[in-house]
């Protein structure tokens, strides 16, 4: 065989590579071009959960015991070995390691994996952002497939998605193209049980188009995330599922007006058992400032405005029908609150300092946000689910502290966080609900009682460690969940 022919065989090989699909092997899965993907769905909460993924960082050791014992404690409820949850710990590279943490006595770690020595983040925590789980409709395949979407988040989680799919059913990995836009990680993606996709006003197009593209053209709700310091869905809504319910779908929303109207009812006695750790020192003097602040003007608070009024003096540029839940108005069906209205007070009419009384101003900026958000997000559910016209709506207290709530003049909510652990920022396995303790005693009953309603356990976890780095449970987690319903 002569040059000319090698030559000309070559550019025959070299042609029917670039004609067929991309699908390159990748530990265990397969790298596969969306084109070859023909519609996928998102799993959620509503979603059995088989594995839960967290990563072992260098400062975080107590977490990840305390995460491996909450989930042993949901297994011994459990009849069924074969239903009970697994945790997979990132970072866990040896048998040695994990003797270590766990001591051998039985204590913990009875649902942990196996180590694997490729699973590596460095000091990389966030596990929620860098993909998501979905099971897909595959060109030229039968049966659908689990399919993880890497959001092409980079750093030190970059190879996760390709490790992760040997372990997670030999599962396809598609990367959406976009690279390291912070509206594209996955905790600004998530689905409602009746599986509309809601994502944050930061998204990028090119995702959206994605989602749109795979089976959700006519599914896509978009929140309002620009007054969020991370900018994530998940720092102020969830959803899960309402056994025995019409609808069987509920709201969590993280709930600032919830948070002062508890705090109205404690005296100081109730900061007694406020943890005094040294790197929760600082929200402490801001939370406890705050809890007098608020004590100290209540009368002014609670004061509430003429039902004839058509407006109120509100310090910010947003609409009186935001406020609506929170004011006079009715829906045509009744008051929609039943508990006692808070108002704002004019900064002239309050006891305080400037900062307190931002503080103060940010809560009914970011309740009005969140309650516009919450209304958007129902009204879509309803849409595909008429019986969800009286879904339920639970309160989860949560505190922002924004910059940009000057003490004088109009201003909007920005680079908001939240003020204790939030709450809301949660991960859901069937009826259990692993939680951010807020640290206050008063949140978490308050909690407790607000998830009794739907049939909820709460197992609180402190993630101060992840909070002082504007993170929570949900963001430092993520999970394999399959087809089958809880």
């Amino acid at each position: 065989m002569n040059r000319k022919h090698l030559l000309l065989i070559s550019s025959v090989v070299i042609s029917l590579f670039f004609l067929t699909p991309l699908k390159i092997s990748a530990a265990g899965g397969c790298q596969i071009d969306a084109c070859k993907i023909e519609s996928l769905k998102l799993l959620g909460n509503a979603h059995e959960m088989k594995e839960l993924l967290v990563s072992l960082c260098t400062d975080n050791a107590p977490f990840v015991k305390a995460l491996s014992k909450i989930v042993d404690d949901i297994n011994n409820r459990r009849v069924s070995s074969e239903d009970h949850l697994k945790l997979r710990v990132v970072n866990l590279r040896d048998e040695a390691t994990r003797c270590k943490l766990w001591d051998n006595d039985g204590s913990g770690g009875m649902s942990v994996c196996a180590p694997d020595p490729e699973l590596i983040s460095g000091e990389d925590r966030w596990m929620r952002d860098f993909c998501k789980v979905a099971t897909a409709k595959i060109v030229g395949e039968s049966k659908e497939k689990t399919l993880i979407v890497d959001v092409n988040r980079g750093r030190e989680t970059v190879c996760l998605p390709a490790k992760l799919a040997k372990h997670w059913n030999n599962a396809y990995v598609v990367n959406t193209g976009t690279s390291g836009i912070c509206g594209d990680y996955g905790g600004n993606i998530d689905v409602t049980p009746n599986d509309i996709l809601y994502t944050g006003s930061n998204t990028s197009p090119e995702l959206l188009q994605f989602w749109k593209d795979k089976g959700y053209k006519d599914r896509v709700v978009t929140l309002d995330t620009e007054w969020l310091r991370v900018g994530h869905v998940d720092e102020h809504v969830t959803t899960v599922t309402v056994p025995n319910d019409p609808c069987g779908i509920a709201i969590l929303k993280a709930d600032p007006m919830a948070a002062m109207q508890t705090i109205l009812k404690n005296d100081q006695k109730s900061l007694k058992d406020f943890p005094s750790e040294v790197n929760m020192l600082s929200m402490k003097e801001t939370f406890s400032a705050f809890h007098a602040y608020l004590r100290t003007n209540q009368a002014k608070i609670h004061k509430r405005p003429s039902i004839s009024s058509s407006s109120l003096s509100l310090p910010w540029p947003f609409s009186i029908s935001v406020h609506l839940p929170w004011s006079h108005a009715s829906d045509g069906e009744g008051t929609r609150m039943s508990r006692t209205r808070l108002t704002l007070p004019g900064s002239a009419e309050v006891e305080g300092n400037e900062q307190m009384y931002s503080l103060l101003k940010s809560q009914f900026a970011t309740s009005a946000i969140i309650e516009q958000n919450v209304e958007l997000l129902k009204s879509e559910i309803v849409k595909k689910t008429p019986a969800c016209k009286e879904m339920k709506v639970i309160a989860i207290p949560v505190l922002f502290k924004c910059q940009g709530m000057n003490f004088d003049f109009d201003s909007n909510p920005s680079e908001c966080d939240a003020l204790l652990p939030d709450s809301v920022n949660l991960t859901v396995v069937g009826a259990d609900l692993i939680i951010p303790d807020p640290l206050y005693t008063p949140f978490r009953k308050q909690i407790q009682s607000e998830l009794t309603q739907i049939q909820k356990r709460a197992h609180f976890i402190e993630d101060v460690n992840y909070h002082n780095l504007k993170g929570e449970v949900h963001c430092g987690t993520n999970e394999l969940r399959v087809q089958q319903v809880q």
